[in-house]
């Protein structure tokens, strides 16, 4: 073989491996590509509610009830247990207050500490296994955003609920709320896989159904490898 077709083939076997290394890189390596992490959501569903608090401990009407509310939330994600997740963090925290203000604040449910969303840069998350998932549920409360109000007279019923809003002559649109935040999944590796979330809290229908139930549209929770 002379030496002209020894540098010819040299040189097409050098631009195969080029090629085969060029296109196991682009396959293989998930930097910032969207659906392309280890993890994914299986179910995201969100509880709306609200909490009411007497003022008093004994009362002869109900339209000498004086209350506090609070309009609570609750997001709750499944996430198939196909990978290992070593640690779960939320971060970037945003959040537009609502017209009826009280304290905002986010916590792992059944946890003691309460975060102050405005103080806080980065939230510990501790997932629930649950069979072959884990489960991650976060609480949104706008706490305490009605303070003191008394029940209208001659009122004969009164539904501990999301209907007590209407009762009471409170819009919806003055309790509602954006949230938004980085849910941050760390693998076996450390590498961080991130979904970005945003809430619209809460559903409309609270003020008519009492608790509303909603099921998200999961293409809006896509993981981000970094």
């Amino acid at each position: 073989m002379s030496g002209k077709k020894i540098t010819t083939v040299i040189v097409v076997v050098a631009l195969s491996i080029l090629l085969i290394m060029g296109v196991y890189k682009y396959i293989f390596d998930l930097s910032g590509k969207v659906n392309q992490g280890k993890y994914r959501i299986s179910d995201a569903v969100i509880v709306s509610n609200v909490k009411i608090d007497e003022k008093q401990e004994a009362i002869e009407e109900l339209s000498n009830m004086v209350l506090d509310i609070s309009q609570e939330n609750k997001l709750s994600l499944l996430i198939p247990k196909n990978d290992i997740i070593s640690r779960t963090t939320i971060d970037n925290i945003n959040v537009k207050a609502p017209l009826k203000s009280g304290k905002i604040s986010i916590n792992q449910t059944d946890k003691e500490k309460i975060y102050d969303i405005n103080n806080e840069t980065e939230i510990e998350i501790y997932p629930e296994e649950k069979n072959d998932e884990y489960l991650i549920e976060i609480d949104v409360v706008n706490e305490n955003c009605i303070k003191d109000i008394n029940v209208p007279s001659q009122t004969n019923v009164v539904r501990f609920d999301g209907t007590i809003l209407d009762l009471l002559n409170q819009k919806i649109e003055d309790f509602k709320f954006n949230v938004s935040f980085n849910l941050n999944l760390y693998d076996e590796v450390g590498k961080n896989h991130v979904c970005k979330i945003k809430l619209n809290l809460p559903d409309d229908e609270l003020i008519n159904d009492g608790i509303v139930v909603k099921r998200e549209d999961l293409s809006n929770y896509i993981f981000k490898t970094k």
